[in-house]
């Protein structure tokens, strides 16, 4: 082997060296051999680490257990001594002395007394932890009768100073495999080191910096670009506690989160960057993160500035996951989805009735994304006419028509850029506005009217409908391209009716942030009433809201009149044709408003008792349980 494989090294004792020669002369030609008293092997070793020349080290007795307790950066590997070459070296000695003495270090050897009926030689055994207990022990062992010793290279010595015959209890077999487990070892490293340095040649020619990470968010080595990127040296990268260096406040949960890549923004230096995480596994554990970081997202932070610009702007969420009412199983189960979708950059559509919570919803996947300190920019567009579409979304410039401002104007898409841009009601646009959306999500690049100049922009696109776009799809009034483009990730946000269980929590909500004064003794009333009735909340959480608004305006005294104030409230209200024919009966068409939908409604209804919900809607309980594991409503 060349000096640069010679990355074995062997700690040793002189005569455990001479011994070890002759065992096993091939492999010992193979290792670098440092020799030396127990403090100064363990000086070498440290320093051998540091200069980063040893891969593996070998040693055996006092000095490997030493060495072991002491050193974890690399393995240490120490000779095992058996049972076995503590009885071939009573046998050995038994010819020369009348009773042997078994010395070395703790651990280092097994004991021997446990077999002391079966040996008919006599021995006494013991251990020592440091050189000044070695000798003492030894003579004490002397005093008892000892007159010759089996231990390791050390103990060795200081018997044959003695007079003394000595043992060393090594044999060939156990050297050979100690050897080999070293040489296994380091072949192993060496593969990984050349696969590690094929990497790095890969990784440093990208612009783009990667760090990896381990679980415990210690940086283990980084690409040439990471120094670049982030403006600090690459030996204070490696070895750093991930929070020393950046900002990262969601760590666990892209180690603990569904999706194996996640996107999300890190601050480092007084700049913002954007960071892909990947997810390494190991049997299906994450073992390594993987920091891809994207200098061409990178901005100076003026965190006042730049808050106080988007509060004066209006374009902030104001809600997030917490504001959103209901231990349901189907509006946590909507959550759950919501919060996955919240750690990707994909465009997610949300499906829903009116006064079902769609923008909040929608506010809260961008409150909890990376873009959360980005702006937030609501359309609606059912609301935008055909006439003030294209300047709304995409501004003008100077001078392009009457009455427009002198300097021009930015667009609202424009004014979403590194944000999220919320399409309310997308189902409702026009013609000409899905033309005009479906390029911009396609190029991620829009012109100002009247202007020459091409903007680049960044949004991250939630779109929400309170209609099937399908079959707006089929029926020739949305365009297919936009729909696909649009419904990369979907959520269907569950109707009120659907998650009656949630009423009270609901009521109770409403009427601490309106302040309004009903007694507790009709709140209870209230919320029996609501949970009573078969009303199906057209409205939704909306409806619900307003009539508790109407409610509070009355003087309520007894459980009478609260209950024929709800019955007159809830019978004037004014169904459409689709309304009757979804509610007059319990087993209606099931593609009405979705089958997924009237299929938790009724098990909301049976307490999901599947047996009596499978009988509501006439099919046999085998075809419930298929049609809910289709659906992921398993339970």
């Amino acid at each position: 082997m060349d000096s640069f494989q010679k990355r074995i090294v062997f700690m040793s004792y002189p005569r455990l060296t001479r011994v070890i020669s002759q065992l096993v002369p091939s492999y010992f030609n193979d290792v670098m051999v440092y020799e030396g008293q127990t403090n100064e092997i363990l000086e070498i070793s440290k320093k051998l680490i540091y200069e980063n020349s040893v891969d593996v080290i070998i040693s055996g007795g006092g000095n490997g257990r030493l060495l072991k307790e002491n050193i974890k950066k690399i393995p240490v590997i120490v000779f095992r001594v058996t049972v076995a070459d503590l009885l071939d070296g009573i046998k050995n000695l038994s010819r020369q002395v009348s009773k042997v003495g078994i010395l070395g270090y703790k651990d280092a050897i097994p004991d021997l007394t446990s077999y002391k009926d079966y040996i008919s030689f006599s021995f006494n055994q013991n251990w020592y932890t440091s050189i000044e207990q070695m000798q003492q022990i030894f003579e004490e062992m002397v005093n008892e009768g000892c007159d010759g010793f089996i231990g390791t290279g050390i103990v060795c010595d200081y018997a044959t100073d003695y007079g003394f015959p000595a043992y060393m209890v090594y044999s060939r077999e156990n050297v050979e495999e100690t050897f080999k487990e070293a040489f296994k070892y380091q072949l192993a490293l060496n593969f990984n080191r050349e696969r590690e340095e094929r990497t790095n040649t890969i990784l440093n020619h990208s612009k783009k910096a990667f760090l990896f990470i381990n679980i415990d968010r210690i940086i283990q080595t980084v690409s040439a670009s990471a120094e670049k990127i982030l403006g600090i040296p690459r030996n204070k990268l490696v070895g750093s506690i991930l929070d020393e260096i950046i900002d990262v406040k969601e760590f666990n949960s892209i180690i603990y989160g569904k999706t194996e890549v996640s996107e999300s923004i890190i601050k480092s230096k007084g700049k913002e960057f954007l960071v892909t995480w990947k997810l390494i596994k190991v049997d299906n554990q994450v073992s390594e993160v993987i920091a891809i970081i994207d200098d061409n997202f990178t901005t100076d932070l003026e965190p006042n500035k730049k808050s106080k610009e988007l509060i004066h702007s209006g374009f902030t969420a104001s809600y997030s996951f917490h504001n959103i009412i209901g231990h349901s199983k189907p509006i946590q189960d909507a959550i759950e989805l919501a919060q996955g979708y919240a750690y990707t950059n994909h465009t997610v559509l949300i499906s829903g009735e009116t006064g079902t919570g769609k923008e909040l919803f929608a506010q809260s996947i961008h409150s909890q994304s990376y873009r959360n300190s980005r702006p937030f920019v609501s359309v609606n567009c059912s609301a935008l006419p055909n006439s003030l579409l294209e300047s709304e979304l995409f501004g003008y410039e100077s001078g392009t028509f009457t009455g427009g401002r002198k300097e021009g104007k930015s667009g609202l898409i424009e004014q979403a850029n590194t944000g999220t841009l919320f399409l309310d009601e997308i189902g409702d646009m026009s013609p000409e506005g899905q033309v005009m959306l479906l390029r911009v999500l396609q190029e991620k690049k829009l012109r100002r009217l009247g202007g020459n100049k091409i903007i680049t922009v960044d949004v991250r696109v939630i779109a929400a409908t309170n209609q099937p776009l399908e079959n707006l799809v089929n029926k020739g009034l949305f365009r297919s391209d936009l729909y696909y483009r649009l419904n990369v990730l979907n959520i269907d946000i569950p109707p009120l009716r659907s998650r009656r269980g949630d009423i009270p929590d609901l009521v109770d909500h409403f009427i601490n942030v309106h302040g309004l004064t009903i007694d507790d003794k009709s709140i209870n009333i209230i919320k029996g009433l609501f949970l009573q009735t078969d009303y199906h909340w057209p409205g939704n959480i909306r409806e619900l809201e307003n009539l508790l608004l109407k409610m509070s305006s009355h003087t309520l005294r007894k459980p009478e009149d609260i209950k024929l104030l709800i019955e007159k409230l809830l019978s004037s209200k004014i169904y459409c044709k689709e309304d009757s024919l979804q509610y007059e009966k319990l087993n209606m068409d099931l593609d009405l408003y979705g089958e997924r939908s009237k299929i938790l409604e009724v098990l909301e209804q049976t307490h999901w008792n599947k047996t009596k919900a499978a009988s509501v809607l006439g099919m046999s309980r085998t075809t419930l349980w298929r049609k809910m594991c289709e659906m992921d409503i398993c339970s």
